[in-house]
C-alpha cells in the first residue's frame, strides 16, 4: 500500500511545497482539492503552460497526482458542464482520477429520485473521463456517506470508469456497520481515506489514528480482505492532527506506518 495527503492538511502551500513535502516525509503522492481557495494553483484558471509545468513537477519528484477532488454535486442541474472542466483539468495536469459528490438535488427530492436523475450526469462524465484516461472516484460522503448508497449510485452508472472512494469516518458516523460497509462496497474501492474520528452524524470531527471512536481494526482487516492494496489518503482540517501542516504529515505518516505494521502490512518505500 501507499499513503498520500489532501490539500486539506496544508491549504496554504504552493503546489511545489506540497510535492517536495510530499517527497520530505516519504509520501508517495497527493489528493488535492480545487475550487475551495487552496494555495496549490491546480484550479480551472491555470493555464495550459502552468498545467503542464504542474504535470512536470510531480514527474521530476516522483511523486503521483493521485485525486483531483471537485466539489461538484451531480444532482445539480449545471453539474455535468462543471465537471467536464474538471475533468479536463485532471487530464491536464496529470491526475489519474477526480472526486464527484452526488450532493441533494435542489428540489428536495428524495434520495432515491436524486440518484436516478443524477446517473445520466454521471454516465455522460464518465464517459468523458474514459475518453481523457482519467477515472471518476464517487465518495461515501453527504447525500449518500453510507455505502450502500454510493455502490447503489456507482452501480447504476454501469460505466467501467467509475470506482468508489470510501472514506472510513462517514459511513460509521452515519450509523453504517463495519460489516453492511463492506457488503456494499466490496471490490469497487479504488481510493481510501483512511483516519479516524468521532462517531457523530451532525458533524465531522478527524482525531489521530487510534484517538477517535472507529473500528480502525476492524476496517482495515475488512480492506485487506476486499484485496485492496492502492493509497491510504491522510485528510483533516486546521489543528486536527497537530499545530501545524509540517507536525500533522509527520504524525499521520508515522502513526499510519506503525498501524500497518501491526496487521503484517509495509507501506511502500517512497523514492
Amino acid at each position: 500500500m501507499k499513503v498520500c495527503f489532501s490539500s486539506f492538511t496544508c491549504p496554504k502551500w504552493s503546489v511545489s511545497q506540497i510535492i517536495n513535502s510530499a517527497h520530505g516525509f516519504g509520501y508517495h503522492g497527493v489528493d488535492l482539492r480545487c475550487d475551495a481557495g487552496h494555495h496549490h494553483g491546480v484550479e480551472i484558471h491555470a493555464s495550459l503552460e502552468q498545467r503542464e509545468e504542474i504535470n512536470q513537477a510531480f514527474h521530476n519528484r516522483g511523486i503521483e497526482a493521485v485525486c483531483l477532488s471537485t466539489s461538484v454535486q451531480l444532482a445539480h442541474r449545471h453539474a455535468e458542464e462543471i465537471l467536464m472542466g474538471r475533468i479536463d483539468l485532471a487530464a491536464s495536469t496529470g491526475f489519474k482520477a477526480v472526486r464527484v459528490l452526488c450532493g441533494r438535488n435542489e428540489d428536495d427530492h428524495s434520495l432515491v429520485d436524486t440518484i436516478e436523475m443524477a446517473v445520466p450526469r454521471l454516465q455522460k462524465a464518465a464517459e468523458y473521463a474514459h475518453q481523457n484516461d482519467v477515472r471518476l472516484w464517487i465518495e461515501t460522503h453527504d447525500a449518500i456517506a453510507r455505502a450502500a448508497d454510493a455502490a447503489s449510485f456507482a452501480r447504476q452508472a454501469e460505466h467501467e470508469s467509475v470506482g468508489l472512494l470510501y472514506n472510513t469516518l462517514h459511513p460509521y458516523r452515519m450509523g453504517e456497520s463495519v460489516a453492511d460497509t463492506f457488503e456494499a462496497l466490496g471490490s469497487m474501492i479504488e481510493h481510501v481515506r483512511f483516519i479516524d474520528g468521532e462517531k457523530d452524524p451532525d458533524k465531522v470531527v478527524v482525531t489521530p489514528i487510534g484517538r477517535g471512536q472507529l473500528p480502525l481494526d476492524e476496517i482495515f482487516i475488512a480492506l485487506l480482505r476486499t484485496g485492496y492494496d492502492g493509497y491510504l489518503c491522510g485528510e483533516w482540517f486546521y489543528d486536527q492532527y497537530g499545530h501545524s501542516a509540517d507536525e500533522s504529515l509527520t504524525r499521520y505518516h508515522s502513526e499510519l506506518t506503525a498501524f500497518t505494521l501491526r496487521h503484517g502490512v509495509r507501506l511502500e518505500q517512497s523514492m
